[in-house]
This record gives C-alpha cells, structure tokens and sequence, in this order.
C-alpha cells in the first residue's frame, strides 16, 4: 500500500543515528582521558594508593621541630595537628616530627631565641609567627615571694623573667635573683620547694601569673637541614599560626634587656678583690689575650658573609697561633616582635677558628646596625671577662655604621670603658661613620669594602 503525505514536514532522526553519535563522543572522551597527563588503569579503577602515589611522587619527607624548654608540649601538639591534615608539600608526603636537638631542626618553637644562637642557627624569614599561649606561674608552696622562688634561668629564661618580673616590680632584685639561678635547669628548679614554670610542667600545686606566647619560624637550610624541608616549615608555621587564637589578654612580653643584664651580671656570691697596695700594683698587660668579634650582620652586609668568614677566622688563626683565644658576636636590629636586643652571643672564649668561620658563614643578614647597643654590651662582657682573668682584653667592632639605636645622651650613660678593654671599631663601606663609636674606640679603622678587612683585622689585632 502506498504511504500518503499529511502535508507536515517530518523532522524526526532515526534512532540508531543518535545511538551512534553517543557511542562516538563516549569513545572521543574515554581517549582523551586516557592520554591526559596521570591517567592510568589504576586511576579508572578509583585506586586510592594510586591516587597517593601521584600526590606524593617526590616520596616522603620528614620535618624535624624543635623548641626551648617552655615551648616543648606545644611544639608536639602542634606536630601532631599538622600530622593529622597529612600534609604534601612539592610533591613530598611530609612527616614532622619533634627532635631534641636545634641544630638539626626545620622549625623552632619557643618564647627566646637563646636557642637559635646558642646552635648557629638562622631563620627563613624575618619575623617570628605567634602560635601557642602558654601560662606561667609558681608551682609548689603558696605564698611564694622573689626570694622563695627558684627560677630556671639556664634552659627556660623567658619563664623565669616573666614570674620574677610578676612577683616584683623591684627591677634591680629582679635582675639579683635571676642571676642568682642562671645556672639552674628546669629539671633542677622542679626540685625546689617553689619554682617558676609553666602550667604544664607544674603539676597540680600552680599558681598562674601570666601568659606568654611560643612563637614559630622556619630556619634555613643548614647541616642536615634540606632546602625541602625548609620550605616545608613554612609550610608548617602557616598551619600553626592559622590553628592559633591569641588571649585577648594576659600576654607578657619577655624583658631582654632584664635577661641581657642577668648574663652580664657577676656571680653573686663573688665579692671584690682587695684593692693592692700601691707598691704592690702589678702592670696591665702589654697586649690583650682574648679577642671578642662583634660582626655586623644587617641588611647591609648582604652577600658578604663568606668573605667576613674568612677575614675574621684568619685573624682568629693568627690569633690562636700566638696563644691568643677568640669569641664571636653578632648583630643588627631586633628581628622579632617583643625582642628588643639586636646583638647575640654566639661562641664564647676559647672557640676555634674553624667553629667562628663556620659560624658566621651560616649567618643571615637583615634589620639595620644598631652598633651602639652591641658596644655597650660587648664592652661590659670584656670587663667582666678582664676581671675575671686578670689579663686584659680586646674587642673588635666591624660595623657598617648605626641606625635606629640609643642616642648620643643614653650610649653615653652607660658606655663604661675599662683601662683592661681595647676597643677597635672597624667601619667598613661608604656609609656614614658613627661619629659617637669612632670617639669612644681606643682605635678607629674605616675600610672602603671587604676586600680590605683581613689587613684592617690583622691591624686591629697586632698580630
């Protein structure tokens, strides 16, 4: 029979057409992810080891945390949070882990960077990131009293400043007593029938005093410390100040320069030597026997720490090589919020030449000279030093200039020069020289650039 026209166009597709077109789009799609960078079976197969193994392809990565001995809880508290997100970072499934030593840390956690001085260690970034509140207080007998509490000066000085400071408003005994305990240990002070700690290790006799915060940084790459690991920290210290709700108050800031004036302190069980009969008086020294460099390491000593290495352990080797021992400072400005001190100790009298090159070509550069301040207090550590010895001793200031320091009027109160201190400040560069230093220096050496520093330090030293 014929088929007759309703007089209506007919738009209509066959349906084997469409089923077609479908099954060559689905094709065209499977294909193109199968060549697409990371495809693979595993993946089509929703293999959650597969889907690790692309996120992690790097491998794993371990991230060593240290602190002070405040800090140390909240250091692994924090471990094991950011543990717990399991954290990638490049390419590298990353594991912290809380590790005793500081020198072989990524991250430092603490109130001080004692710490961070004491092992040679310099930080990623300029400033510290706030990431616990830890409270402090007396533990042990009621009644506590300045002169009733043992204080752990020696591994926990934040602590111990902030309770001495809370329990009296007398500066001067304040800075007695910590000097009293600067070398007690917080193992050693929990022995006492009153200590200073913080809640945590007070156990359940505590009576709080305020609040201080743990702060965190990355460190550079040093040692054992890996370029990875470093940025990693970062990492870490991002998490750490994203967990972190600061007290809306209560927060102590840590005095430095209380605790500078308990290391500079003299034991307080010593008392002065009788003063010799005139006849008796023996002569100064002809030349010092111990040196104390004092290295600028501000901004504008950029890219010459390799070259200041050098110059300063050569003089340390003429040194060492006519009986002569060496020490090493550094300074800038204040890198970190409530630190007000620029300058570090960071090798004591005795050090070797290697130890001080090795030292300073680890140091990091930034902050302004504040060369003032480290004057002043290198100059009362050589005293001190003087005193103790009974020979005399020099100190050498390689220094850009100064900015941002105390004025001519304070650094005058309490420059104290002493008749067994030598002071010599090199100044090095085109930058303006400190007028006020070049005055109250035994010598004044200035140098156009590093290049001329090894003959600037063997004039300096005499030797």
């Amino acid at each position: 029979m014929g088929r007759h026209s309703d007089g209506k166009e007919n738009f209509s597709v066959a349906s084997w057409v469409i089923a077609a077109v479908v099954a060559v789009v689905a094709l065209l799609a499977l294909l193109a992810w199968w060549l697409w960078p990371g495809g693979s079976a595993d993946d089509l197969a929703g293999d959650a080891d597969g889907a690790q193994a692309t996120e992690c392809i790097q491998g794993d990565m371990t991230l060593p945390v240290a602190a002070d001995a405040a800090s140390e809880q909240a250091a692994r508290e924090l471990v094991e949070s950011w543990a717990a997100t399991d954290p990638v970072v490049r390419d590298y499934c990353v594991q912290p882990t809380y590790v005793d030593d500081v020198s072989l840390a990524a991250v430092y956690v603490g109130i001080t960077d004692g710490p961070l001085a004491d092992a040679n260690r310099g930080t990623a970034t300029a400033d510290t990131t706030p990431v616990a509140a830890i409270p402090v207080g007396v533990a042990g007998a009621p009644d506590a009293t300045l002169e009733s509490v043992t204080f752990p000066v020696a591994d926990a000085p934040g602590v111990a400043q902030v309770v001495a400071s809370a329990l009296s408003g007398d500066r001067d005994a304040v800075i007695a007593t910590l000097a009293r305990d600067r070398d007690v240990t917080s193992e050693q002070a929990a022995a006492a029938e009153r200590f200073a700690a913080t809640e945590a290790a007070a156990g359940a006799e505590f009576s709080a005093l305020g609040v201080v915060e743990a702060r965190a940084v990355a460190l550079t790459a040093a040692g054992e410390v890996s370029e990875e690991q470093s940025r990693a920290a970062a990492v870490f210290v991002d998490h750490a100040e994203e967990q972190y709700s600061a007290p809306a108050e209560g927060v102590q800031p840590v005095d430095q320069e209380i605790l500078t004036a308990v290391r500079n302190a003299p034991p307080a069980e010593a008392e002065p030597a009788p003063a010799p009969a005139p006849e008796e008086e023996a002569p100064v020294a002809a030349a010092p026997v111990s040196t104390l460099f004092v290295v600028d390491t501000s901004q504008y000593m950029a890219n010459t720490m390799g070259q200041l290495s050098e110059a300063v352990r050569g003089s340390a080797e003429a040194l060492a090589a006519a009986g002569q021992g060496s020490a090493l400072w550094n300074f800038s400005s204040p890198l970190n919020p409530g630190v007000t001190q620029g300058f570090r100790s960071n090798l004591d009298f005795g050090a070797s030449p290697e130890e001080i090159g090795r030292a300073i070509g680890r140091f990091g550069t930034a902050g302004v000279p504040q060369s003032r301040s480290a004057v002043v207090a290198s100059v009362n550590t050589a005293t001190a030093r003087a005193q103790e010895t009974g020979q005399p001793v020099r100190v050498i200031v390689v220094t850009t200039g100064t900015e941002a320091d105390m004025s001519d009027e304070v650094f005058a109160d309490r420059f104290r020069p002493n008749e067994s201190v030598d002071l010599v400040v090199v100044h090095v560069g085109g930058g303006p020289v400190d007028p006020v230093l070049a005055g109250a220096a035994d010598r004044s050496i200035e140098v156009a650039d590093l290049g001329g520093l090894p003959d600037a330090l063997r004039q300096a030293s005499g030797v």
